[in-house]
């Protein structure tokens, strides 16, 4: 067999895949679907970026997703636009018979998302909850049996303004992955995620945007309290997050992937002292590549319609629109 064969019959064994959205993110979706899959198209509403981007990587280019989907077969579909525009896609894709990835937000209304559940049950749909698959995460998990009971989980994700026209402030940007990281770690400590009340303060200090970009969200749970703090507004970018139990506290730094375990020793005696113990991150797999690599081929995945679902009410309960 020569290299050719080889070649193909490996593309053979490779979904066919296409990605809607060439923007900074969407390129990130598509560098990684063409070593995952096989990438045959991209779509975009700007001709111009789509033709580049498709050249640049051996794809056919489209503008209008129906189009797409009537000349290509296609096994699945990352779809990374505007949250307003995402479930009308993936209902287009959905009709079609193809996989589903959402970029969070997966949209801006429940109603949005209802008419996919029709499709649950015959194709896959995922949500893109990154943070999920990065290797701080699984350390994160791992270590959660050895702090005792969980008692809170406090997270602060800042970032810079986006440089986009997007209809949605810091918590349908920023926040809404502090939720899903905060369900998680409820399902993995106590097989629940279900959340009991939503409590919130935000604040739109910029004159120039109509939407908040500063917010604090308290979530109660069955056994716990967390807390999201999430903001455009300081001049730098900070992913930490902290689940403090009965016996000790870890500290998750999403960007350096290190873990900080601290507690204390002989608190009532003499020498009371704290411990620091940091693992630090070996070589790890891009988070993007993990969650598509999972979308693709994996028999099951560790979030469906109805956490994103979940997600979206939570998220809009903090911003009190329901």
């Amino acid at each position: 067999m020569g290299i050719e064969d080889l070649k193909e019959k490996t593309n053979k064994n490779k979904k066919k895949t296409a990605v809607v959205g060439c923007g900074w993110f969407g390129r990130a979706h598509i560098r990684n679907f063409v070593g995952l899959s096989d990438l045959v198209a991209v779509c975009d509403t700007d001709k111009k970026l789509v033709e580049d981007v498709a050249k640049q990587n051996n794809a056919r280019p489209y503008t209008n997703v129906k189009t797409m989907l009537e000349k290509e077969a296609i096994d699945a579909v990352s779809i990374v636009v505007p949250p307003q525009v995402i479930p009308e896609i993936a209902l287009l894709c959905a009709k079609k018979g193809c996989d589903v990835l959402l970029e969070k937000p997966c949209g801006l209304k429940l109603s949005d998302l209802n008419p996919l559940f029709e499709y649950q049950d015959s194709i896959r749909i995922m949500p893109g909850f990154l943070e999920l698959f990065n290797p701080v995460m699984d350390d994160l998990k791992n270590e959660l049996k050895g702090i005792g009971e969980i008692m809170t989980v406090d997270s602060t994700r800042i970032g810079l303004f986006p440089k986009r026209n997007w209809p949605v402030g810091v918590m349908m940007d920023l926040g809404v992955h502090d939720v899903y990281l905060h369900r998680e770690i409820a399902k993995v400590s106590f097989n629940d995620t279900n959340v009991l009340e939503v409590s919130s303060v935000f604040k739109n200090m910029n004159p120039n945007n109509k939407f908040e970009d500063a917010i604090f969200v308290l979530l109660k749970f069955h056994k716990m309290v967390t807390c999201i703090s999430a903001n455009w507004i300081t001049p730098s970018k900070y992913r930490k997050l902290k689940v403090s139990g009965t016996e000790a506290t870890l500290e998750a730094d999403f960007m350096s992937g290190t873990i900080k375990k601290i507690w204390g020793e002989d608190l009532k005696g003499p020498a009371a002292r704290t411990i620091e113990h940091v693992i630090n991150p070996l070589a790890r797999e891009e988070p993007l590549a993990r969650e598509i690599k999972t979308f693709l081929y994996e028999k099951t995945t560790p979030v469906n319609l109805q956490d994103a679902y979940d997600v979206l009410k939570i998220t809009l309960q903090a911003l009190h629109q329901i």
